[in-house]
């Protein structure tokens, strides 16, 4: 009797001995269908993929640097103007502060700090601002510094880079083929241009999206594949929190 399904050991050997580490859409969509009783092996089966490849550790903090009254429509989001949740709205927060936030998560462990924004876009003086203050924490810190400050132009980008950035974040939020049911307020092209114009001026590039969203296992699988083919540096997987006042408000919680 075999303890494991053989699809997953099969894979997870190919990915892990270099064999096959590139597995086709197909065989995504197989792994996705597989019984729920499988889901540990999954798991454990991308726990050694992980080991093979990717080092352990680092702990990131964020800033939210600037909150609420944001242009888009985005389903899921608390800080957008379309939605009513009660959130703080504020401007982009001063250097100082920035900064000094900076310092604190630094001496308490932290090794990445990311400064995030609500907005379709930030202005070109904003952006000044946040790229003298990346130049700042990285003076008096040794913080990998990130942003995630919506969309870019290729000077921005470029910007971000001189002012001390190394990583920006711009998640896709699910697959092509779904995101007018989350977004309409813009297109995903403007998400793909983005992380395009990241890559160019330099900067490493975080991306992923929300599970949970009302998208099919196919289009999960879309969405990893989209991500694949940009050749995005790392991706993080959030699971849909419903928040009261959004559109999505009233999706059931994934389960476990």
């Amino acid at each position: 009797m075999n303890i494991f399904d053989k699809i997953i050991v099969n894979t997870t050997d190919q990915i892990i001995k270099g064999v096959n580490p590139y597995i086709s859409y197909e065989q995504a969509c197989q792994l996705a269908r597989l019984c729920e009783k499988d889901s540990i092996d999954i798991l454990f089966g991308a726990h050694k993929i992980r080991q093979k490849y990717k080092k352990n550790g680092f702990t990131c903090s964020i800033i939210n640097a600037k909150s609420g009254a944001c242009s888009e429509n985005c389903a899921f989001c608390a800080q957008s103007a379309y939605h009513k949740t009660g959130i703080s709205t504020y401007p982009l927060l001063e250097r100082d502060k920035l900064v000094d936030s900076a310092i604190s998560l630094y001496k308490a462990g932290a090794t990445r700090y990311s400064i995030v924004t609500s907005g379709f876009r930030l202005t070109a003086e904003e952006i000044e601002r946040i790229s003298q203050t990346a130049t700042t924490i990285t003076e008096k810190t040794g913080l990998t510094l990130c942003t995630s400050l919506g969309t870019l132009t290729e000077s921005m980008a470029e910007r971000l880079k001189e002012g001390g950035v190394s990583i920006y974040h711009h998640n896709l939020e699910t697959a092509a083929s779904y995101f007018d049911q989350i977004c309409t307020t813009h297109t995903y092209d403007d998400d793909i241009e983005t992380i395009k114009l990241a890559k160019s001026a330099g900067l490493k590039v975080c991306s992923g999206g929300i599970l949970g969203m009302g998208e099919t296992w196919e289009q999960r699988a879309e969405l990893a594949f989209t991500l694949r083919e940009l050749d995005v540096d790392s991706i993080p997987i959030n699971f849909l929190n419903p928040i009261p006042g959004t559109r999505l408000e009233a999706m059931p919680p994934l389960q476990p």
